[in-house]
């Protein structure tokens, strides 16, 4: 017993190992109440801008006009995503107020009275039709990711491992369709960071409404989670997190039995643990792939 166990712990901790390579460290989202306390009903949050950002501000006379309003448009998501209120983190950036005014249009007007050239225009046209519609089809990802994420999690609990493999199989596509998202939405945001560093070398037109858009769709430098392309980030943790946490659990509690002197209960357990090592590192991998959707450089 004593050289099977000493064989198979070498097993697990190079596996173990993986994992941990594989992993990537969010800390934010939807938790299962088997593995995870239930997030608290509010949770504190605050915009905070990066030193270059506030560098920046200092230079842009419109953006004091709505800074209120741009603060509260971006707390207001932050604080819905942590508490895993996808859809209305997600509407605070695409909701209309009286005037027909979205926060991608927030400054619009005051910047369209300057010298503004056509491509310029169709360019930002551009970036908000895509961080829109990619707004739309992120909650679609979601809704069609729930079904599998419950079955998963209820596998798990159940100590059923074939189950726990064909809901994680369904949710891996899905988590596919949201890394491409994700790609999409910061792309559109370092598109329009371009044009405010462009303008902002000409020095002949106040980028506010640049810079503006830019962060909404793509996130402040000094507030994590922040902006359009935030909300995918935690929406991403909630549930390729969950899942990845769940098994982490799982994993964690079987090795302890393994350490037991219960033989029975040892055998059993490294049997779950040779089982879900190599699905806990498959999650793992999937989730820190979404860093791979920040391969454009920062321009801003």
């Amino acid at each position: 017993m004593a050289a099977l166990r000493s064989h198979s712990i070498k097993k697990i901790l190079c596996l173990l190992c993986l994992l941990t390579v594989c992993a990537s460290a969010f800390s934010a989202g939807k938790k299962d109440t088997t593995y995870q306390a239930k997030p608290a009903a509010t949770r504190s949050a605050a915009i905070v801008y990066s030193q270059q950002e506030q560098l920046s501000l200092a230079l842009l006379s419109d953006f004091s006009k709505y800074k209120f309003t741009f603060d509260m448009i971006m707390l207001s998501a932050l604080v819905d995503a942590k508490d895993g209120n996808f859809t209305e983190a997600t509407r605070a950036f695409i909701r209309a107020d009286g005037n027909g005014v979205t926060a991608f249009t927030l400054g619009r007007s005051d910047f369209l009275k300057q010298n503004i050239s056509r491509s310029t225009i169709n360019s930002i046209d551009s970036a908000i039709n895509t961080a829109n519609s990619s707004a739309n089809e992120m909650l679609n990802i979601q809704k069609r990711l729930e079904r599998p994420y419950d079955d998963f999690m209820a596998a798990v609990t159940s100590g059923d491992f074939s189950a726990a493999q064909r809901a994680y199989a369904q949710a891996e596509r899905y988590f596919t369709q949201l890394a491409n998202l994700r790609a999409n939405i910061y792309r559109a945001g370092t598109n329009v960071a371009s044009l405010t560093n462009q303008y902002t070398s000409m020095g002949t037109v106040d980028t506010s409404y640049l810079f503006s858009l830019s962060k909404l769709i793509a996130g402040l430098d000094g507030t994590p989670g922040s902006g359009l392309c935030g909300v995918v980030d935690q929406l991403w943790d909630a549930y390729a997190g969950g899942m990845e946490r769940a098994v982490g659990t799982l994993i964690d509690e079987d090795l302890k039995v393994y350490a037991s002197a219960d033989y029975e209960k040892a055998k059993t357990a490294l049997t779950r643990v040779n089982q879900y090592i190599p699905l806990a590192i498959q999650i793992a991998s999937k989730k820190s792939s979404l860093s791979d959707s920040d391969d454009l450089e920062q321009q801003y």
